[in-house]
């Protein structure tokens, strides 16, 4: 048996799904293979020109249990981006993006969730049009996971978040099956200091099971940023100081972002210390952040200048 066709008008909703087809029609083309009178897999080949391909088998075992693998998965953007992810990217408000370049993935999915295959990102762009929060170019991914004699790397021509602009760099991936990490400190020049992420690792949800972790894992330093830089990059009031501190450990889990350590701000003459912060929801529509800070000698008269609500003396 074998079923062809093409889905050239009317709309599909599924889950966060939702993809119009009266203007750039879907063609499929779905294979079954049988064994003893019973379906073990379907072969398939889905296009949508100038946006997607999709091609490989789905198979199922005893259990209830199944598995995709994935020959070939090409996106092309902005088609790709406008006609299938934005609905599903807005749950991240990550709507309202102008994305080029492409994609391809080929790997493997199922019953126990996703594994990491071989992912090319070709000369991708990505900016927040709508929101101005962050910009990236030029972003080209080499990833074989487990292939221990190929250099994995990241590399991108443009990082912009808000105003501050980190500029073209690389970053050299461990990307074991199911996860990707940094395998060696990558090192940011920001605002007149370094931020060093010694650590970044994500755990795709097949081996984030297996090891009962969290998926994100980060450990950064901060040292020497010009806060009067800073401040002038968010439009705050304009004041003199350096940011720094070690972080020794960022995770998420169920959907609450937690760092764990310290943040050191040296500002107005004295510092100010940031413990136990947390984010809920850092990805979404309304998200809630919660800390514990200590305030130690600040000059009163650096902060009510820099504010301007009169003039007071001392310190706190």
């Amino acid at each position: 048996a074998r079923l062809s066709g093409r889905l050239h008008s009317g709309a599909v909703l599924f889950d966060q799904l939702y993809a119009e087809f009266g203007a750039s029609p879907l063609r499929f083309d779905l294979t079954p293979r049988f064994a003893e009178d019973q379906l073990t897999a379907l072969v398939f080949d889905v296009a949508d020109d100038g946006a997607l391909a999709v091609e490989g088998q789905f198979e199922w075992r005893d259990g209830g249990f199944w598995s995709a693998n994935i020959d070939n998965l090409s996106l092309v953007f902005p088609d790709a981006y406008e006609r299938y992810l934005e609905t599903m990217s807005a749950a991240w408000t990550l709507d309202g993006l102008a994305v080029t370049g492409g994609l391809r993935w080929a790997g493997s999915l199922g019953s126990a969730g996703l594994e990491s295959g071989d992912l090319d990102l070709l000369d991708l762009t990505v900016v927040d049009t709508l929101r101005n929060r962050f910009a990236l170019t030029g972003l080209t991914t080499r990833l074989r996971p487990g292939a221990s004699e190929f250099d994995s790397t990241l590399d991108w021509r443009g990082l912009l978040f808000g105003r501050i602009n980190l500029g073209p760099g690389r970053a050299h991936l461990d990307s074991s099956p199911g996860s990707f990490a940094l395998s060696q400190p990558l090192n940011l020049d920001v605002l007149g200091g370094t931020l060093q992420l010694q650590e970044l690792a994500y755990r795709l949800p097949a081996a984030n099971a297996a090891q009962g972790e969290s998926g994100f894992e980060l450990q950064a330093r901060a040292d020497g940023i010009d806060l009067e830089r800073l401040t002038a990059a968010f439009d705050w009031p304009a004041f003199g100081g350096t940011l720094g501190g070690e972080i020794p450990r960022v995770h998420l889990e169920s959907g609450v972002l937690d760092v764990d350590g310290e943040i050191r701000i040296d500002v107005f003459g004295g510092s100010i210390r940031v413990r136990d912060l947390a984010m809920e929801r850092p990805f979404g529509v309304l998200p809630s952040l919660s800390a514990n800070a200590e305030i130690s000698d600040l000059d009163l008269e650096q902060l009510t200048g820099t504010f301007e609500f009169g003039n007071i003396s001392g310190r706190v």
